[in-house]
């Protein structure tokens, strides 16, 4: 098997601070190289070249993180990335983003896109919806499917912009949803210890080996426990009811301890079409219950629903469930200019 080797490229700029600003990000790229000793900025990248600039792998970056501070935004406002570029044939590229709340914490990456050509010149328009909460955001490309050595042809860019594009409108429908769970559930104090019955437990249905879950712990005290091993169905869903959600963010919420390696997911349903997955790193179990939180944007106009998810991903794990929750925060109109 052909292991593809990834160049990351984490791209971070100047303050975004008033809607309607637009920035150059390869201007300020240019204008912010690295220090070398194997990080390497945008900029070390981009050569100039006729309206734009060549895209070439640095000298000794076979594989190499290339970092910048993150870009200020405006938490609840959807913004437009803009991209003119000619990727060399069988480049694959993925585009991640990562938000940062006001004191700095950096949530899970969250997968933008991915998109391969044959050396075409593209002009890319990606809207990118910021949850309220957040007030920085750093930009990632992870370059993969070629061979990347020292001044490897990555092909020619010549332009890529952020721009705001104005407060998140959520569909009408939702006002009175405002704060609450949407999932069918909220924690398990509600069922007898030993409930496994996986419908009862408004788990989404599957036809696959099913993973073993059951209700466990004193009635004051419940928690879902999971045993997975490699072969079980993946992924422990939860839906919520048919919204539009569209044009809207959610958080989701969930409180867990255990053994092994896990990945949470939110899932943008659609009707008769393939649904979006949105996928957040892996966390480490631990003994002790902790508390995660992942906030994302719903930027997808055929989403009829969302989901859910803690997935094991093939690898051995055994882990609680004491809580969990899916809510759509109200977008309040900003006062600062």
């Amino acid at each position: 098997m052909i292991r593809p080797v990834f160049l990351l490229l984490c791209s971070a700029f100047l303050a975004l601070t008033v809607v309607g600003d637009e920035v150059d990000l390869l201007k300020i790229a240019v204008a912010h190289k690295g220090p070398g000793n194997g990080k390497w900025t945008l900029g070390d990248t981009l050569h100039p070249f006729r309206n734009g600039y060549q895209w070439r792998t640095p000298p000794g970056a076979q594989t190499s993180k290339v970092d910048l501070e993150p870009i200020k935004v405006k938490g609840g406002t959807s913004y437009i990335l803009d991209c003119k570029m000619l990727p060399t044939q069988a480049l694959k590229i993925h585009v991640y983003a990562t938000f940062y709340d006001h004191d700095g914490n950096a949530g899970p990456r969250l997968h933008v896109m991915s998109f391969q050509n044959s050396s075409i010149y593209w002009k890319i328009e990606r809207e990118l919806i910021v949850p309220p909460g957040v007030e920085q955001l750093e930009l990632c490309l992870v370059l993969s499917d070629m061979k990347l050595t020292e001044n490897t042809n990555l092909g020619f860019i010549s332009e890529m912009k952020l721009r705001s594009d104005g407060p998140l409108k959520p569909h009408p429908e939702l006002a009175g949803l405002y704060g609450k769970n949407l999932l069918p559930l909220g924690d398990f104090s509600g069922f007898a210890e030993g409930e496994s019955n996986l419908e009862k437990l408004h788990i989404m249905r599957f036809s696959q080996k099913p993973f073993t879950a059951e209700v466990t712990g004193s009635e004051a005290d419940r928690a879902l426990k999971i045993h997975y091993r490699p072969g079980d169905y993946q992924y422990v869903t939860w839906f919520t009811p048919e919204l539009p959600l569209y044009g809207s963010a959610g958080v989701f919420k969930c409180r867990l301890r255990g053994k092994g390696r896990v990945q949470l997911m939110i899932w943008w349903n659609r009707p008769d079409f393939p649904t979006v997955f949105k996928h957040f790193g892996y966390f480490d179990l631990t003994p002790e219950y902790r508390d995660y939180e992942i906030a994302v944007g719903c930027d997808d106009p055929l989403t009829r629903k969302a989901a859910v998810a803690v997935s094991c991903r093939d690898q051995e794990a055994v882990f609680e469930i004491a809580s969990l929750s899916f809510i759509v925060p109200e977008i309040k109109p900003s006062n600062k200019e």
